[in-house]
């Protein structure tokens, strides 16, 4: 599975002050770093990878799910706009490859049906069959979630299986 929290390593309006920041604590090797890295991910982000974890996966002969966060307004969320046409298309792209599209619920989304059902609804509109999802962060209640999962329509949840712990 692939939760996409982030799809872009730099945010512009940001690198400025990070850059200021280095430069005046003089950390001048970490600072041109990171300018090195901002003008590379200008031609391509390291993030942007989609296309090539899919080549993966096909070239091993497996596919798997991508979870969209499709709202929320925490700090912990997602830094992209599920509407953005980029992300659609990516989505999009992700459908005719075959692999799975699921919903990522936000980070206070796992106890609240109401937030998670507008977050549902807004995958449904760009995309079918969305048939399980993760939640942000591993958030999970037991009592709560899998009703709201149920209510929804959802069909699995994978919040419960990770790596350090089965």
């Amino acid at each position: 599975t692939h939760d996409i929290d982030h799809v872009k390593k730099f945010h512009f309006f940001r690198e400025p002050r990070i850059l200021a920041g280095l430069i005046i604590h003089r950390k001048f090797k970490k600072a041109s770093v990171r300018f090195r890295q901002i003008l590379k991910s200008i031609l391509r982000d390291p993030y942007w990878n989609f296309e090539e974890i899919m080549d993966k996966e096909k070239e091993y002969g497996f596919t798997s799910s991508f979870y969209f966060t499709c709202g929320g307004d925490s700090e912990y969320d997602a830094d992209y706009n599920i509407k953005d046409r980029k992300i659609k298309d990516l989505i999009h792209l992700i459908r005719e490859r075959k692999f799975e599209v699921g919903l990522h619920g936000s980070f206070n989304s796992y106890n609240d049906y109401e937030l998670l059902d507008r977050e549902y609804d807004t995958l449904k509109s760009i995309v079918d069959n969305i048939f399980g999802g993760r939640q942000h962060y591993l958030r999970f209640d037991t009592q709560t979630s899998f009703k709201i999962y149920e209510q929804l329509g959802l069909r699995y949840d994978t919040t419960m299986g990770f790596a350090e712990h089965e």
